[in-house]
């Protein structure tokens, strides 16, 4: 199910973006950049999983993504 939310965000966003700049982004790169996005998001955001478990929590809210994000020099 993620995989299939971050890809449709992810069109969504290229539909915006073709829309302002008149380009059209092809179904093979909309799947392409969904791959690059979760790949990115898996080994950074996974790296950081140890502290959820660590605290023996079973939800990870939205302050727990943005500190998540806050210590990633490269977000």
């Amino acid at each position: 199910r993620l995989k299939a939310a971050v890809h449709h965000t992810v069109g969504q966003m290229c539909d915006d973006v073709g829309e302002e700049s008149g380009v059209t982004f092809s179904r093979q790169v909309i799947a392409a950049m969904s791959e690059a996005t979760m790949k990115k998001c898996g080994k950074t955001y996974l790296n950081h999983l140890h502290v959820f478990r660590h605290g023996k929590r079973t939800v990870v809210n939205a302050d727990d993504v943005k500190l998540v994000a806050r210590r990633n020099r490269a977000l």
